[in-house]
């Protein structure tokens, strides 16, 4: 018992000499940073460069019209979703906002975004460039940041460098800065966030609390799923520094609150512009109920159907192995694409006939919970689970080695509180996986930060065995050289 606590006492001692007091530790993490960055936006830059330019598609247009309608008007709307235009809180402004600043940096950008704004089709995609390069290095704060954070999180220079390499090999950052989606601007807030909230939990410093509470209440104003992130990373705050570090009660409410303050800070403006303008005091209205139709269909699943999405939505090659175990017609709605299969049933026949029987948009919501949700929370909770799955497979082959490898990352990490520090560095991406998974269909995009935790686990397991068989290695070389 004594030999534990004085380990404690030591652990302690560490952390406030390396995150606080320490400057040289300081200036090499921010050196090595640096480093990273300039890295990040040589190699991303590269990839970007040969992947030429493309054309937007889809949900693009959402974006590109609310930051046009932004330019013209003032105001966000709904974009191409709504021809009458009108201040609206359907969507969240940071990304429409974005491009909208940097378009009007060039008058060519300008007349680029309002032509693809407008018809879509014959206008100039090489004026936009100019968004796409500003994502490139909005890409490269977001490698950065992560790698930062892994570096804190491990305390290990070699698991944040192999990391960094991971993430850059999969191409995600480069092929979403080509991209007119918040994708981007979310990983480099949410990476921002990981990275401040970390520096807090090794060194208990009350900036870092605030900082991650400002990054995260930016990343909501992105993607509103991380409001729901807000109260429950302040509850671990407050748990990490009462429990864990057995802080006064007070002393740990302060650290919450902090946090807490600073990110409740910036989303109240624009809570009270929703409120303002639907009644609703919250980050949006309308959206949620348009996408949690769309979610409840799968509940209609039969078990069969249940068990074969978990092969079916493996990334790559789950549909050609679903095809070889499974009758069609035990895995068909399964797609994408199939006209009546659950993803374009729940998002045009079914979203219609529940708006309709709900008497409108404004009592569209408790319907749904009531009618698809509540009267069989058992099957919506193990629907969600195959749904939580697909949505993990981030990076391909790296999200599916990931997750495979995650328990043995922990086992492998040298120290018992680096264990710990490591399950408060993971814990809010797969909170946000499994948020996505029960109110969404939560496509693989909606989840790819993921990939800074896949990265990090692979990254640990490299490493453990580059320390266990390198000297081997490197001294059979030396024997025979």
């Amino acid at each position: 018992m004594a030999r534990n606590t004085q380990e404690l006492d030591e652990s302690r001692a560490c952390r406030v000499i390396q995150f606080g007091n320490h400057r040289s530790f300081r200036t090499a993490l921010l050196k090595s940073g640096i480093t990273a960055f300039v890295i990040a936006l040589l190699i991303t830059s590269i990839q970007v460069a040969e992947m030429g330019p493309r054309l937007p598609v889809t949900d693009e247009f959402h974006y590109i019209t609310m930051a046009d309608d932004l330019k013209s008007l003032g105001f966000l709307t709904k974009g191409e979703m709504e021809p009458n235009k009108k201040p609206e809180a359907y969507f969240t402004p940071l990304y429409p906002a974005f491009l909208a600043g940097v378009t009007s940096l060039s008058t060519e950008a300008e007349n680029a975004l309002h032509c693809f704004a407008v018809q879509r089709v014959n206008c100039d995609i090489g004026s936009l460039q100019p968004v796409i390069w500003a994502q490139v290095l909005l890409a490269s704060f977001a490698a950065m940041f992560a790698f930062l954070a892994v570096r804190t999180a491990t305390r290990s220079l070699l698991v944040a460098w192999v990391s960094l390499v991971i993430i850059l090999a999969t191409e995600v950052l480069a092929h979403y800065s080509q991209h007119f989606l918040t994708e981007i601007l979310s990983f480099t807030l949410i990476f921002i966030f990981i990275s401040f909230y970390i520096s807090g939990i090794r060194g208990a410093n009350r900036i870092f609390w605030m900082l991650s509470g400002l990054a995260l209440a930016c990343s909501a104003l992105t993607r509103p799923v991380y409001f729901y992130l807000i109260p429950a990373v302040g509850l671990a705050i407050f748990c990490w520094c009462r429990v864990y570090q057995r802080q006064q009660t007070q002393f740990s409410m302060v650290n919450s609150g902090v946090f807490l303050f600073s990110a409740y800070l910036v989303l109240l403006p624009w809570m009270l512009r929703t409120y303002e303008l639907t009644g609703d005091f919250a980050l949006t209205s309308g959206y949620s109920s348009f996408i949690l139709a769309t979610r409840v269909s799968y509940n209609a699943m039969t078990w069969t159907e249940w068990g074969a999405a978990f092969i079916y939505w493996l990334p790559d090659f789950g549909d050609k192995l679903a095809e070889t175990l499974f009758d069609t017609a035990n895995y068909v709605r399964l797609s994408w694409y199939t006209p009546d299969g659950f993803y374009l049933y729940g998002g045009q026949v079914l979203r219609d006939e529940t708006l309709q029987a709900a008497g409108g948009a404004e009592g569209h919501m408790k319907y749904l919970f009531e009618n698809y949700v509540l009267n069989d929370p058992l099957k919506h909770l193990l629907v969600t689970i195959p749904i939580m799955l697909r949505g993990m497979w981030v990076g391909k082959y790296v999200g599916l080695i990931g997750a495979v490898l995650i328990v043995p990352s922990f086992l492998l990490l040298p120290r018992s509180e680096d264990r710990v520090v490591f399950g408060m560095f993971v814990w809010p991406f797969f909170a946000i996986l499994f948020l996505n998974a029960l109110v969404s269909v939560n496509a693989t995009r909606y989840n790819e930060v993921l990939i800074i935790v896949f990265a990090s686990v692979v990254a640990i397991c490299f490493a453990a065995i580059y320390r266990k068989f390198w000297p081997r290695v490197a001294a059979h070389i030396t024997k025979f050289s």
